[in-house]
């Protein structure tokens, strides 16, 4: 009979680590670098690392750079539900084929051709 190995792992704690790892395109991470790059060509203080970078950055993200980063993740489907929705509360309830229908009919128009910012709406009831 042979003898069962009994022994036992210790697993020692590791130490808390601030950095994290973050998943970017190649090409983002090579205009990263080579900004930093060019940042860190100077004569004098410590090089810059890209956490620096990256936070400075975010810090200079306007609203109208979410709005727009926000608009550019929508596909089609989802602007038609968007417009879809705002219909509904402007003008009334309405079946979503009859929206199409009207749509598709140039009786309404989509919220993006309704002027600046979305301040007037394209919609009328003909």
């Amino acid at each position: 009979m042979e003898e069962a190995n009994t022994e036992v792992k210790v697993v020692k704690p590791q130490k808390p680590t601030k950095n994290v790892s973050l998943r970017v395109r190649k090409e983002t991470r090579r205009k990263i670098i080579a900004e930093l790059a060019r940042i860190n060509r100077k004569a004098l203080g410590r090089p810059l690392y890209i956490d620096d970078f990256l936070a400075f950055a975010i810090s200079l993200i306007s609203p109208e750079h979410i709005e727009k980063l926000q608009e550019s993740s929508l596909s089609n489907a989802d602007r038609l539900e968007r417009d879809y929705r705002a219909y509904i509360t402007q003008i009334g309830p309405i079946s979503k084929d009859e929206y199409l229908g009207k749509r598709l009919n140039g009786e309404i128009g989509s919220q993006k051709d309704s002027g600046p910012q979305g301040t007037s709406n394209n919609f009328s009831t003909n």
